[in-house]
């Protein structure tokens, strides 16, 4: 999973890649891009296969005009995983 993020949203990164059996690792990358709370301005998805995004705005859980947190990424990511889906 690729979880591409602004330069004003994360600190270096302008994309994680982000594996199912390494959480840890994951969570770390996270806390690097991070770092503190951010303004979620925008949300958006690109797949090569159809996506139901009411689905996928449900399992992230994070809404425009929400300040999101590391916890609050790192729960997203583990939901996703959790459907074995994305």
């Amino acid at each position: 999973m690729l979880l591409f993020a602004s330069e004003a949203f994360c600190k270096e990164h302008a994309c994680l890649t982000l594996r199912p059996e390494t959480a840890a690792h994951n969570a770390d990358q996270i806390a690097h891009c991070l770092g503190k709370p951010r303004l979620v301005k925008k949300i958006t998805y690109q797949a090569d296969v159809h996506i139901d995004q009411k689905e996928l705005d449900y399992l992230i859980g994070i809404k425009p005009g929400q300040w999101v947190t590391q916890e609050m990424l790192n729960r997203a990511v583990s939901y996703l995983w959790q459907k074995q889906k994305y």
